[in-house]
């Protein structure tokens, strides 16, 4: 390869890094030893996968610019200006090349610039922001939603992951490497169980209705929290007539009267209600009903 076409390939704004095929070792496109080398053994490569790294060498002279170089958004890989700001930027908070070669070659994170003291890192499903300022680091994490079936909504914005400073860059690596949605998972899942577990309980032993004092010879006079629209709804009970009702925030307390021989019925009524509570986990009815009849002591 002559001269002129040694440069062209180096130059090449695509080709990010060369692979030395005699010495079966990877550089970075600004490593040094480039134009020491043999250009017919070079191949041009575009990005450091975990796999094809794991079988190579990195070269030790520009392994940490081969790091942050393969974490960096698409064009701005080439960017000379990007690449100073993050070598400037990682040398400032202590980052060691293992913890670089790590989190934007083995782990495939990535990395973009949001302010002189703020980095954005996305890694696997989770964005981070790591801030430096007056000698101490903050790492944030993506705020989001869990849904019933345990996946989530990213919502946008961020919140203090962890504790609110780190003592060294390392240890903000080891958070987001081992960061794993589906261990809190199985913690929000236990949670979910022990919290079923006290709310079955509790509905079990808690009135959800009371008897009302007010006497007469065919009718039972009672007080009760419904689950808006299910037990107050005309003709649930043969007989049944709506009182009163107050409605708030999904539910009614309902003063109605029933016929004596009915009572059987509203009773068991009163108990579908607590199994449509369960279901639907409406944990706050719970609340409702002590906060709104008299419990069992």
């Amino acid at each position: 390869m002559t001269e002129q076409n040694k440069i062209r390939l180096i130059q090449n704004a695509d080709n990010r890094f060369f692979y030395d095929r005699r010495r079966n070792m990877i550089h970075d496109r600004q490593c040094t030893l480039l134009d020491t080398l043999n250009t017919d053994d070079l191949v041009a490569v575009d990005t450091l996968a975990p796999g094809f790294v794991t079988r190579k060498k990195l070269c030790p002279t520009c392994k940490r610019k081969a790091a942050i170089r393969n974490g960096m958004h698409g064009r701005l890989r080439t960017s000379s200006d990007q690449m100073q700001f993050f070598t400037d930027f990682f040398g400032a908070v202590g980052a060691s090349t293992c913890d670089l070669a790590r989190m934007f070659i083995y782990d495939g994170g990535s990395v973009k610039q949001i302010s002189n003291d703020c980095i954005e890192i996305h890694d696997k499903q989770d964005t981070w922001r790591v801030i430096a300022s007056e000698n101490e680091l903050s790492l944030l994490h993506n705020n989001y939603e869990v849904n019933d079936d345990y996946s989530r909504t990213f919502g946008g914005g961020f919140h203090v992951q962890g504790n609110l400073k780190h003592s060294s860059f390392h240890s903000i690596v080891e958070t987001i490497c081992t960061y794993s949605f589906d261990y809190h998972k199985r913690i929000l899942a236990y949670n979910k169980r022990i919290q079923l577990l006290h709310f079955e309980t509790g509905l079990a032993i808690a009135n959800n209705y009371v008897c009302c004092d007010k006497k007469s010879l065919l009718f039972n006079y009672y007080t009760f929290i419904d689950i808006q629209g299910l037990a107050g709804s005309r003709g649930t009970i043969r007989g049944m007539r709506i009182l009163e009702c107050t409605v708030r925030d999904g539910y009614a307390m309902i003063t109605c009267r029933i016929p004596i021989w009915r009572r059987k019925e509203f009773e068991s009524m009163m108990g579908l209600l607590k199994d449509k509570a369960y279901e639907e986990q409406r944990f706050d009815y719970l609340d409702v009903c002590e906060g709104a009849v008299p419990q069992p002591a």
